[in-house]
């Protein structure tokens, strides 16, 4: 009896603590050079695909933000901050938002998909 207690809740623990966020990738390219970590809480600006970009950028890499099927919290606002703080840990200075995906059939989760960029000549704002 004990043991199945412990492993209930062994599971719960570990699904409260890794399922709860959005599932988060992110891929630099190994061409974009040393990339400083900014602070979560830097200014990024951020770009639908068709609006224009203003300055001069170039793509380091790439940023997906989905569902881990037990993700919470996982609204449009809300995967916006955590694109935003994921960007700025990444080093990046703007994204350029390819894609987004509402809830469906295969997740209650706003999905988004967006191309890190970095101002050229490093400089931030």
């Amino acid at each position: 009896m004990n043991f199945r207690i412990i492993w209930g809740t062994l599971w719960l623990l570990t699904i409260a603590i890794l399922g709860c966020g959005p599932r988060v990738r992110v891929k630099i390219d190994p061409e974009a050079g040393s990339l400083v970590p900014r602070e979560s809480w830097c200014q990024i600006d951020v770009y639908r695909e068709a609006d224009p970009i203003r300055g001069n950028f170039r793509e380091i890499g790439t940023i997906s933000l989905g569902d881990t099927a037990f993700t919470v919290d996982c609204g449009r606002d809300s995967m916006m901050k955590h694109l935003r703080r994921r960007a700025c840990a990444a080093g990046a200075d703007a994204v350029r938002v390819s894609r987004v995906r509402g809830a469906d059939f295969a997740s209650t989760c706003v999905r988004i998909d967006a191309i890190l960029l970095k101002r050229d000549g490093g400089g931030d704002k």
